[in-house]
């Protein structure tokens, strides 16, 4: 076959000469060498030589549509690999995947995104000059209809100049409308939502942050696509469907994806925290309830916020407050988290870190609509932001304490280890056995310096609180930083015997840095080989499956799956997520006869928890 010039072109360059498409070169060789055999079989070759000439067309031929079998080098230095035909239409980069299944499309932008603190939960903040772009058409249709101008040549020029019309009209325009966000790679469901449209400066595209768990997105310089629906029918379904206050579920396991990180976990930490500088020995809520005296007392929670609006009491200050004529003895901070949860909501006098968040949510959305858990969330969001602001915390070096107790922990460590060794060389443990006690001598002594490490490094650290909060880190994290990094593995996946007993803040020495980074490649490596492998299982599903509809909600098949408590355990995965959703093939009856779900009914919370305080070890 010969393709159409246009795929395989000749550019003429700079200075006369010319650059061609690597197909014309194999259609070149296919050429001269078949007429070169039509020369030889005029004039009679021999047939040894024209047999010779056929093996030389016919590998010509075959280098032209697949590509040459095995170059001198290939992939070597200073030889070039030349694109055959199948090599233009085969992979990611070739002409089905790339150009036919892969198109540009019209009302559509990209750009780089940045965190937008102020948006509601189903806003997105959109450059001025990405809706102009986008927008041009409904803008165009707004002035002659309006008849500021008569043709679309001048109303395109006036959009060009800025004019102050045209903008009026893009505001005109864009209200009510929805857009899509999606960032790639999209690996589910919730990496394409729809948001309404918030204008505003600069080029940059204004994500809300409680939507970046869903998108897997990061403000480190990721860029994002925005899509335009066009009918109405399609601004519908995106209003009614995709709008991100829509999607606050994830639908695989029904846990909320609005989760709060970071800066507003901090924040909702220090504003529900007890520990006060005035009562630096009261480090728990127990102390603190039985050894703290309350500095005032009111009738009513907007009574005791107007007290502090008032600068009569701070943020950490106990107090009593009757609910319900019941005296409560709490903070300002609680009573001021209180305020935004629904108004007949239970109290919630506890400190609240970033796992308490996410079941609060959770029982929210139970309890109430999803309206309302958005709401309450942005709430959260807000108040997180301001009290992470004025609690201004930060970390220095002395916040990394090292145990006292850490170089004779290490001492008793050493002399473990030589004794297993010493026994070892006599013959007494074979390698295996001598490798299993090194690392569970090295084990104990890291969990022995974490141990000590927590009796140092409690409430008033700034460290402590970010891991405490779950805002940033995690107690490994700080063991490495203040105690020790311990056993790392091998590109193999081997534990190495030698362990790191120094930690990051007293720093590593030659042998451990070498040691360390030996074992840091080996899970870069791992990550990006992951990555590459989950990315073609999916492909691959996606490619299996993309025939079938599912159209009823019941096909009435009597197959099933067995899920079994013992098993989930085994692989370390918790029973209740796993059949959490599904529908039950069998009446489920737990050990006193008592029916807890009837077959073809979905196992939803209220049966979740019957079957998880059940002795029922196996569901259909």
């Amino acid at each position: 076959p010969v393709i159409p010039p246009d795929i395989r072109p000749v550019v003429q360059l700079d200075g006369g000469r010319f650059a061609s498409s690597d197909v014309n070169l194999f259609y070149r060789r296919v050429l001269m060498r078949n007429s070169r055999l039509k020369k030889m079989i005029q004039v009679g070759m021999p047939d040894i030589v024209k047999k010779n000439e056929i093996r030389l067309l016919q590998e010509s031929i075959n280098n032209l549509l697949v590509g040459e079998k095995n170059p001198a080098g290939k992939g070597g230095s200073g030889v070039k690999v030349f694109k055959s035909i199948s090599d233009m239409l085969s992979g990611k980069e070739g002409v089905f995947r790339k150009n036919l299944l892969g198109k540009r499309v019209d009302y559509s932008g990209r750009s780089i995104i940045t965190v937008g603190p102020d948006l509601n939960l189903n806003e997105c903040g959109l450059p001025i000059y990405i809706a102009v772009k986008m927008f041009t058409p409904f803008i165009i249709g707004k002035l002659i209809g309006k008849k500021t101008v008569y043709t679309p040549k001048q109303a395109e020029k006036l959009i060009k100049d800025g004019n102050p019309m045209a903008l009026k009209f893009l505001e005109e325009v864009i209200k009510d409308k929805y857009v899509l966000l999606n960032r790639a790679p999209t690996l589910h469901r919730l990496s394409i939502e729809a948001f309404k449209i918030k204008l505003m400066p600069g080029k940059t595209i204004r994500l809300h942050p409680l939507v970046c768990p869903a998108f897997n997105a990061d403000f480190d310089g990721d860029q994002m696509a925005v899509h335009l629906p066009i009918s109405d029918e399609a601004q519908k379904e995106a209003r009614e469907l995709i709008a991100a206050d829509k999607n606050i579920i994830k639908p695989g396991s029904g846990d909320p994806t609005i989760t709060h990180s970071q800066d507003m976990v901090l924040g909702i930490y220090f504003l529900t925290d007890t520990f006060s500088e005035k009562y630096p020995d009261y480090n728990t809520e127990e102390e603190w309830e039985s050894k703290v005296l309350p500095v005032a007392r009111y009738a009513s929670f907007q009574e005791a916020i107007d007290a502090f609006n008032n600068k009569q009491v701070t943020l950490k200050d106990k107090i009593v407050v009757l609910e319900d004529n019941q005296p409560i003895q709490t903070t300002i901070g609680r009573v001021i988290f209180n305020s935004i949860l629904p108004e007949d909501y239970p109290y919630v006098n506890r400190k609240m870190g970033n796992k308490d968040l996410k079941r609060l949510l959770s029982d929210i959305f139970d309890k109430y609509d999803m309206q309302t858990t958005v709401k309450v969330a942005d709430a959260i969001k807000n108040y997180g932001f301001k009290y992470s602001t004025i609690a201004a915390t930060s970390i220095n070096i002395l916040d990394m304490k090292v145990p006292k107790e850490k170089e004779d922990i290490l001492k008793a460590g050493d002399l473990d280890n030589n004794e297993v060794l010493k026994y070892y060389y006599k013959g007494f443990f074979s390698e295996e056995e001598k490798h299993r006690l090194v690392v569970k001598i090295w084990t104990d002594v890291k969990k022995s310096v974490e141990k000590n490490l927590k009796s140092i490094i409690g409430a008033g650290n700034n460290l402590y609180t970010m891991i405490d909060s779950g805002a940033r880190g995690s107690q490994p994290h700080l063991t490495q930083i203040s105690g020790m990094k311990g056993l790392v593995v091998n590109p193999k996946g081997e534990i190495i015997e030698l362990p790191i007993k120094s930690s990051f803040v007293e720093g590593l020495k030659p042998i451990e840095y070498f040691i360390s980074a030996h074992s840091g490649r080996k899970g870069k490596a791992d990550t990006a080989l992951r990555t590459a492998e989950s990315g073609y299982l999916t492909r691959k599903l996606c490619d299996a499956s993309q025939e079938l509809i599912v159209r009823e909600v019941d096909c009435g098949s009597s197959e099933y799956i067995i899920y079994s408590r013992e098993e989930a355990e085994l692989k370390g995965e918790k029973f209740a997520s796993l059949i959490y959703g599904r529908t039950v093939a069998e009446d489920v009856i737990d050990e006193n006869g008592v029916k807890i779900l009837r077959a073809g009914e979905m196992i939803n919370k209220s049966a979740l928890s019957l079957i998880e305080t059940s002795k029922i070890s196996t569901i259909k």
